[in-house]
């Protein structure tokens, strides 16, 4: 091994890495991550950590009870974090007290983990955007909604899945970022990327109030916390001059070394396919090009109705929605029996079940089959509206 593996932290340095440590650890540990072929850990400590959670719970918001399903930026969260600090805390200064320093070599493994476990998110959420998961062409309810009346996280949503090539480069960003953090050459890189890519999230989840503040947050400040282990280095980079680190890096007899770099091969393949697991099983590679769900699109309603339906939009996710002509909007799950053209509706407050017919011009006539009303509905433009035209301009002129 290197020299510097069993040399110990100043005080400092080494009470904050042992909170850390805690933190990050508990933190990765509890919150839920929706692995595809990994083993479900948070789901499986749930038990341990949701009465923990619901005591904090009942201290900070006595009436009302929290969900004890951890999700970002829910009270759930805020006592995972509350919780979290507080161990770490007491356990560096128990450890400080004591005198037990941590080394370099506990800490170069640390580092390791919360790399890995960023280039994992990052090659997640990157290939969510560059297969157009995650911002995917916006539906036809909110297309035919009137931008005041759109909230800000969803519309910075919709107009961020119109841009193809805008949504498809920040996705490979991120995964080019999470690629470089699984390698000690192209660490620094990394590490550069991401802070600059989730600096960015950041800012955005915060200022369009997107609900995954807390856990941005978190995946940012990982970086910052390797970013300040790496700072001379970078700084030395920037300024182009040279710099002499003492840091502990592994180094293996032969036999241990080709142990190593099999572990490590597996590891990264295995990150790789919990990537790309979802894509392949679905065969959605591109989402702009998947076939839409029976009957999605926008529609001007016409005809006799008890309701005063004014538009009716039919959602990818099975969801018909109904705009009234008091400006009201109704929503119902939508379940459509193709082969008896029967369309069943499941809202909050009533069920309706209909019979449709598509005419030859194009219109859907539907039939309430217990009020005997008759509606025809029209088909509005929707993916020919211009903010799906693939247009690019060098000039105005």
């Amino acid at each position: 091994m290197a020299s510097t593996e069993n040399i110990s932290l100043s005080s400092r340095p080494s009470f904050f890495w042992t909170f850390w440590a805690v933190f990050s650890g508990g933190f990765m540990a509890f919150f839920p991550t929706n692995p595809q072929i990994f083993p479900d850990i948070p789901r499986s400590l749930n038990f341990i950590i949701a009465p923990i959670l619901t005591s904090i719970g009942q201290v900070f918001w006595p009436d009302s009870t929290i969900d004890q399903t951890i999700l970002s930026d829910s009270k759930s969260m805020y006592a995972l974090v509350f919780f979290l600090s507080i161990v770490g805390l007491v356990t560096a200064s128990v450890m400080h007290i004591r005198k037990h320093r941590m080394t370099q070599k506990t800490l170069y493994w640390i580092q390791v983990i919360i790399r890995y476990y960023l280039a994992y998110q990052l090659l997640h959420y990157g290939f969510n955007k560059v297969f157009k998961w995650q911002f995917f062409l916006p539906e036809p309810n909110i297309v035919y909604s009137q931008i005041g009346s759109v909230s800000r996280d969803l519309l910075y949503w919709s107009a961020i899945g119109s841009s193809y090539w805008f949504t498809v480069i920040a996705g490979g960003l991120e995964v080019l970022a999470g690629a470089c953090l699984l390698f000690r050459k192209s660490l620094r890189i990394g590490l550069v990327l991401s802070l600059i890519l989730l600096s960015n999230i950041v800012l955005i989840n915060f200022t369009f109030n997107i609900s995954v503040k807390l856990f941005s947050l978190f995946l940012l400040s990982n970086v910052a916390v390797l970013w300040s282990r790496h700072w001379s280095a970078i700084s030395g980079f920037i300024q182009n001059k040279p710099v002499q680190l003492n840091q502990f890096s592994p180094s293996f007899k032969s036999t241990k070394q080709l142990v190593y770099s099999i572990t490590k091969s597996i590891t990264i393949l295995l990150i790789l396919i919990d990537s790309l697991w979802v894509y392949g099983k679905s065969g959605n590679w591109n989402d702009d090009e998947q076939p839409r769900p029976h009957l999605h699109g926008a529609y001007s309603v016409s005809g006799q109705m008890a309701t005063e339906w004014k538009e009716v939009y039919c959602h990818r996710k099975s969801y018909f929605i109904v705009k009234t002509t008091k400006g009201n909007t109704l929503s119902y799950r939508m379940a459509i029996d193709t082969a008896n053209h029967v369309i069943q509706l499941r809202g909050t407050d009533e069920d309706i079940e209909l019979e449709y017919v598509i005419l030859e011009n194009g219109n859907v006539s539907m039939h309430f089959i217990h009020d005997e009303f008759l509606i025809t509905l029209t088909p509005l433009p929707y993916e020919t509206l211009p903010l799906f035209e693939k247009q690019f301009d060098w000039w105005i002129d």
